[in-house]
């Protein structure tokens, strides 16, 4: 079996964030004065506003995050209607630290989200995302930055069919997949921003050599002798992609106990198919019933043209690619801390 280099991932990771970061510090603007909008502030509990410009802030770290698990419950005992009871929860944990400078920021977060649902004796994953960035901007004029950013997600955990099954259909790095972008970012309101980068690239990662094999999400599979069914060539772990990349977000509150977060990306490969666009759209409604506790409602959508639904054993499609969504309701418990003062 051919062995993937795992490696490989860290060390382009840890390149692309020293020569970016060394490129930030040339448009570091160090001794001009301007006005730096909103979303270069760090607003203090007292209110007390401190501007990129401040010399106090050339070395500010800040650091935190929010764990928490959202639960939900199905309980019968002689239910004549039919069914079975099930249990379901989703634990989640959102990291970040970022380094704030005179007229430039530099992020880095990640994200994990894992679920599992119980009915009878019988328990099976919902949900699983490990989601890893670090991007930066350069003050560039009002409202408008030099943006970077490198994104890795992937899941942590294999994944299967169906329940009790033992056959892999995905697993850690398999698939996984690296942007890497370059553009502007524009935050015309509160709460709200907009990456543009038409220079960017996707890679996508099946470290699973028998997912690779198989030609699955995308990758070219492997070749086999017709007769003895012998593999000739190994399938390939990587794709390569380059294209344009769009991502808009949004966070604030709609009422007093009602937050919505959205993210919405979109990725055009220039080079094949331009007009099949990947989508990837996660909304979080929450409504606050005290300070930890909430309702949660999490959708998750996914188009990815490159990503077949079935296949024969010849690995020719049978079902193209088709739309993916995920909801989940339920009453969630959050816990934030931070080293903010």
């Amino acid at each position: 079996m051919k062995p993937f280099p795992k490696h490989w991932v860290i060390l382009l990771m840890a390149g692309i964030l020293v020569a970016i970061q060394a490129g930030g510090e040339l448009f570091g603007q160090k001794n001009k004065k301007i006005n730096v909008p909103d979303s270069l502030k760090i607003e203090r509990k007292d209110t007390t506003s401190l501007f990129l410009n401040d010399s106090t802030l050339k070395q500010k770290w800040e650091k935190g995050g929010k764990a928490g698990v959202t639960l939900a419950q199905v309980y019968l005992v002689n239910w004549v209607s039919g069914g079975e009871s099930s249990l379901s929860g989703v634990a989640q944990a959102h990291l970040f630290a970022k380094r704030l400078r005179k007229t430039s920021l530099w992020e880095n977060t990640l994200d994990a989200r894992l679920g599992y649902v119980g009915q009878g004796k019988i328990y099976q994953k919902t949900t699983d995302r490990l989601d890893i960035v670090t991007s930066g901007r350069v003050y560039l004029k009002e409202k408008w930055f030099y943006a970077w950013r490198v994104n890795l997600r992937t899941q942590m955990l294999p994944g299967y069919g169906l329940p009790g099954d033992s056959v892999i259909i995905s697993n850690f790095l398999s698939p996984g997949y690296m942007y890497i972008n370059l553009g502007f970012d524009y935050h015309p309101f509160k709460g709200h921003t907009l990456l543009l980068a038409p220079l960017s690239s996707k890679v996508t990662i099946v470290a699973d050599q028998e997912l690779a094999n198989k030609g699955a999400f995308g990758v070219i599979m492997a070749t086999f002798d017709v007769i003895t069914n012998t593999i000739l060539s190994f399938g390939q772990n990587l794709k390569y992609e380059f294209g344009g990349f769009v991502r808009y977000t949004f966070k604030g509150q709609i009422t007093p106990t009602t937050s919505l977060e959205t993210r919405l990306e979109l990725f055009s490969n220039y080079l094949k198919k331009p007009q099949n666009v990947d989508i990837d759209w996660e909304v979080l409604g929450k409504v606050k019933i005290s300070d930890k506790v909430s309702v949660n409602l999490y959708t998750h959508l996914i188009y990815d043209d490159d990503i077949k639904m079935e296949t024969d054993n010849l690995g020719n499609v049978i079902r193209g690619p088709k739309v993916q969504f995920q909801e989940i309701l339920g009453l969630g418990l959050t816990l934030n801390f931070s080293n903010e003062k």
